[in-house]
């Protein structure tokens, strides 16, 4: 296959999210949604890289870094649904209160880090 110079600077993505099964109590599953991650040039990951590795481990100064990150990257979502199975348009509102979901912040950082290290490194090779 070719490899196809894209001038988008989005790019959809799988977000995994582990949810408590309210039907099986003290179990899990599996939900899913398409994140829209924006394309950061090197410079700016390595930036990311940076702050993530320095920021304090107290509770406050983690959260705001996380969700400046998360706000940076994140632009769109495809798959998310409301209680009557209605799409849920993206927007800084809803994302927001996304964000208060501890469940939904790792699921994001997740597929956003797995984007950056490519296929071969998620595979292990």
């Amino acid at each position: 296959m070719s490899f196809v110079l894209s001038s988008t600077d989005t790019y959809p993505l799988p977000v995994s999210i582990s949810t408590p099964d309210l039907d099986r109590p003290g179990r899990f599953r599996r939900q899913s949604f398409d994140a829209v991650f924006r394309r950061l040039p090197r410079s700016r990951l390595a930036e990311l890289g940076e702050v993530l590795s320095s920021t304090p481990a107290t509770a406050d100064s983690a959260d705001a870094t996380v969700r400046s990150l998360v706000e940076e990257v994140l632009v769109g979502w495809r798959g998310i649904l409301d209680d009557n199975g209605e799409d849920v348009p993206f927007s800084a509102q809803l994302l927001d209160e996304l964000l208060e979901r501890h469940d939904v912040i790792q699921g994001i950082l997740d597929a956003f880090a797995e984007s950056v290290r490519g296929e071969k490194a998620r595979k292990g090779n």
